[in-house]
Parts: C-alpha cells; sequence; structure tokens
C-alpha cells in the first residue's frame, strides 16, 4: 500500500488535534497518534502549514460524487466556520466563471488586432 505526501501530513495533522486539541479520542488513539508525532518529529506546536489546495480538491470531489464529508475536515462547505478556502468553493469558481463570460460579452473583439500589433512576432 502506497501512502502520499498529503495523507501523511493529513494524519498528522489528526494526531495534532487527537493530542493537544481536547479530542475526546479513545486511550488506543491517543498512544498511536503519540507514537505518529513521536515518528515524524512532530511537537505539541499545531503544524504551522495549511492544508494544500489539492487536499480541499479531493475532499470536494468525494463530497460532490459520494455526498460523504468527515468531521475530522471541519463544517461542511456552507455552514458556519467551513475552512475550505473560498476560492475553492463550487459558488466561488461559478462566480468568477460568469464574471469573465459577462466581461467578455461587452469587450468587443477587434479583427484589426494582429499578432504584430502586439508586439509579438508572427507564428
Amino acid at each position: 500500500m502506497s501512502v502520499t505526501d498529503l495523507e501523511i501530513e493529513e494524519a498528522i495533522r489528526e494526531a495534532w488535534t487527537i493530542l493537544h486539541a481536547g479530542s475526546a479520542a479513545s486511550p488506543s488513539a491517543h498512544r498511536l497518534a503519540a507514537a505518529l508525532l513521536a515518528m515524524t518529529g512532530g511537537t505539541s506546536a499545531h503544524p504551522h502549514w495549511v492544508t494544500p489546495d489539492d487536499l480541499w480538491r479531493d475532499r470536494l470531489a468525494v463530497l460532490a460524487d459520494q455526498g460523504a464529508w468527515l468531521a475530522i475536515w471541519g463544517p461542511r462547505p456552507g455552514e458556519p466556520d467551513c475552512r475550505v478556502p473560498p476560492a475553492l468553493l463550487p459558488e466561488s469558481q461559478r462566480r468568477r466563471e460568469n464574471i469573465y463570460l459577462l466581461w467578455r460579452s461587452t469587450v468587443p473583439a477587434s479583427p484589426n488586432i494582429t499578432v504584430a500589433a502586439l508586439g509579438q512576432p508572427p507564428c
């Protein structure tokens, strides 16, 4: 079984939460979390990195495809205190696409613009 760097980072964040954020996990989960942090050099400080956008995209894909959202990811999109970066939320992407389409519909396309007029050599 192969484990990706993103999965390892998520496991470290979850272990930190179990040990240092007052999680009500079982004693065996506390022992496993302590062992993981000891093996990876984890400290009692919260990990300094943020969850990578790729990981959030994967989580959003799971939500879209399967309707599943794990509690350890925090509140679901649309709920208060959601931790998904706003730019990755589907409504933000739709809004950007709509703004672009509106802009594109109002900017006249000029047939007189040539590659030479743009200061680039012809292909």
